[in-house]
């Protein structure tokens, strides 16, 4: 699915619902600083924008990325998750096929770890994410006491056949 031509000239639309995730990112997509809700994008998809469109977008709710593994760690970064206190729950996803390779590999590690999230996150899904382990921020959110992730009520990690280790308190 694609978003409508001249979508971005709606500065003040706040919700764009759909029954369809996997839309590609448009050019200008970062122009509408009023949205709450987005349905799912696909990095993968060619429409022209760029995960990059997401960094304005801070009062987001939640937010759905699929096909992260055509994104580098820089797009990544750029997205800086870690500053939108407004979402809730974040659902990234990966290809279904594993890469060959260190250096996938460790660029699906790398972009996790640039896509961490702000401490208020309270539900997170991983998909078909291929690293043997996870980046730090994963690996210490479900510790007892000193988590900075206190109000995660929801971790669902599936189809990472890869990982070596869950995730524990």
């Amino acid at each position: 699915p694609v978003f409508p031509k001249g979508l971005n000239k709606l500065v003040n639309l706040r919700h764009i619902c759909s029954t369809s995730n996997g839309f590609g990112i448009p050019v200008g997509l970062g122009m509408l600083t009023s949205l709450r809700t987005l349905p799912g994008i696909d990095a993968s998809a060619d429409c022209g924008g760029k995960l990059s469109e997401l960094q304005t977008l801070s009062k987001l709710k939640g937010l759905r990325i699929e096909g992260l593994h055509h994104v580098e760690v820089e797009g990544a970064k750029e997205v800086q998750l870690g500053r939108k206190n407004n979402i809730n729950e974040l659902f990234l996803s990966w290809d279904g096929r594993h890469p060959t390779g260190d250096d996938l590999l460790e660029n699906e590690k790398m972009v996790l770890e640039a896509l961490q999230p702000h401490a208020k996150l309270s539900s997170l899904e991983i998909l078909c994410y291929h690293a043997k382990e996870f980046p730090p921020w994963v690996r210490e959110m479900t510790g007892c006491g000193g988590s900075p992730f206190s109000n995660l009520v929801r971790l669902k990690i599936n189809r990472c056949y890869g990982l070596e280790h869950l995730p524990t308190s």
